[in-house]
């Protein structure tokens, strides 16, 4: 595990709330001059987060991969302290799900969807959508706590297995199956 490394995956579109995770580097940088963010994933707002990035003086911490495969995926997630999901809004967010069997923390919004899946204090840390001081806390919070991350991915991946894993997937289908 890279102890400074975070990790962004996801559509580069506004609702992600990417601008803001470049915003909060500024911050996390003035505090963690080491931390650098990677961003795997491509979208409409490509353009203008690598500009953001540059315009805010972070570029050399934040690296744009574009689309990255599946296995490219798990690699990064393997190597880094924490998956951050800076989102307006979700859904079930799968890659909270795969943050989680990967066992590493969610760092990411109070947002339905979001909030179902990470449990903030447990398996993650959630703040306030739309908003950089408090996402830029959480992080460095994150950073300078190594151990704290480690047992947080620990939980997020038991919750996981005991959640959304196969068996209990199985299970699921099963009841409905009958009920039906």
């Amino acid at each position: 595990i890279d102890p400074e490394q975070l990790l962004f995956v996801g559509r580069l579109a506004p609702q992600k709330g990417v601008d803001v995770l470049v915003d909060a580097m500024v911050r996390v940088r003035a505090r963690c001059p080491g931390a650098r963010l990677v961003v795997a994933g491509e979208g409409p707002s490509g353009p203008e987060l690598v500009a953001l990035s540059r315009a805010n003086g972070v570029d050399d911490a934040i690296s744009f991969l574009g689309k990255v495969a599946s296995a490219e995926v798990r690699r990064l997630m393997a190597t880094s302290t924490a998956v951050v999901m800076p989102s307006r809004y979700e859904g079930l967010p799968l890659v909270a799900l795969e943050a989680a069997f990967a066992a590493r923390p969610v760092i990411g919004t109070d947002v339905p969807g979001l909030s179902e899946a990470v449990v903030d204090g447990s398996t993650g840390v959630l703040v306030p959508s739309g908003d950089p001081d408090a996402l830029a806390d959480a992080i460095v919070g994150l950073l300078g706590a190594p151990a704290r991350a480690q047992r947080l991915g620990t939980a997020a991946r038991r919750r996981a297995a005991e959640e959304y894993g196969f068996t209990r997937c199985l299970e699921t289908y099963e009841r409905t199956y009958r009920r039906l």
